[in-house]
């Protein structure tokens, strides 16, 4: 009887040690693997900066990791002509985005929101690019604006750093493009 209580025992202890390091593994492989990298914007297109962009041109943006989609298409406000100037003129009239409260970002992102312009959003099977096809085509000669605000994650939750990185500022992600006449 004491045999098989130590033989007991014995199978015990091993399944905890085979559990145990099983557990390590699988963790560490988890924090090597995608789930520990970091968000970021790895390259957009139109660059930022770039003129004679064509009007049916769309957007497209890779990240260094795969993303939450929803957090990505909740964040992505494009806006071009006049509605980007009012725009940018309401932002600086509270004296940029760097000295807004909450009230005041949710009230000039409600702005943005409301003369943005429209599209759909194509993932690749990844999830780490995408692309913004606009519902229609942009005005030409006209300056256009993306600007990405808000709580951007990758898909395993990590959230993006709004403070460095590619166009990057404190407060998000903005680039400008100007449209062919």
């Amino acid at each position: 009887m004491r045999n098989v209580v130590i033989a007991a025992i014995g199978i015990l202890v091993m399944t905890a040690i085979i559990s145990v390091s099983g557990c390590s593994s699988s963790t560490n492989s988890m924090m090597n693997g995608n789930n520990s990298v970091q968000p970021a914007i790895l390259r957009a297109s139109p660059v930022n900066g770039a003129t004679g962009v064509a009007t049916t041109a769309s957007v497209d943006i890779k990240f260094k990791t795969p993303m939450d989609t929803v957090s990505v298409m909740t964040s992505f406000h494009f806006t071009g002509g006049s509605n980007m100037q009012s725009w940018m003129d309401s932002v600086n009239h509270l004296g940029g985005l760097g000295h807004m409260d909450q009230m005041d970002m949710n009230r000039m992102m409600q702005l943005m929101d409301s003369v943005q312009i429209r599209g759909t959003f194509q993932w690749n099977q990844n999830l780490d690019s995408c692309r913004f096809i606009p519902d229609s085509a942009m005005m030409g000669a006209t300056e256009h604006m993306i600007f990405m605000y808000g709580q951007m994650m990758s898909s395993s939750e990590m959230m993006m750093d709004m403070g460095g990185g590619m166009m990057s500022s404190d407060t998000g992600f903005t680039f400008h493009f100007t449209t062919a006449p």
